[in-house]
């Protein structure tokens, strides 16, 4: 098998969960994990996103047994408090992990993640 190259997205990161308590990458290692970035003000895009992704985590897991850890992380901690995001990843999926931080974090993780 040949191989071109990686792809260069991913990285460290380290935020705080909807209870306030720290969380990193290393909290997702050995699990299949899809992260969207995104704010709870965000009219349009990012509910229609979102329903699509719990959809697809529902339907993958159902067809295959195989968990994925949806995550969502605000890309505007200015506003998204932990319990504000914690109530907005409720609307999505039971299981959709919020994530924010401080403005330094964030953008250390969305630059990582693009």
């Amino acid at each position: 098998q040949q191989t071109v190259g990686k792809a260069a997205v991913g990285g460290p990161f380290q935020l705080v969960d909807t209870s306030g308590k720290k969380f990193t990458d290393k909290d997702l290692l050995g699990e299949f994990a899809l992260l969207y970035f995104g704010f709870t003000f965000c009219p349009d895009i990012c509910p229609d996103e979102l329903e699509k992704i719990a959809a697809m985590v529902d339907e993958v897991e159902k067809g295959s047994g195989v968990k994925i850890q949806p995550v969502f992380i605000s890309v505007d901690p200015e506003r998204d408090t932990p319990q504000k995001v914690k109530e907005y990843c409720a609307e999505f999926h039971p299981r959709l992990l919020g994530l924010t931080g401080d403005v330094e974090s964030v953008k250390k993780a969305s630059k990582a993640y693009r």
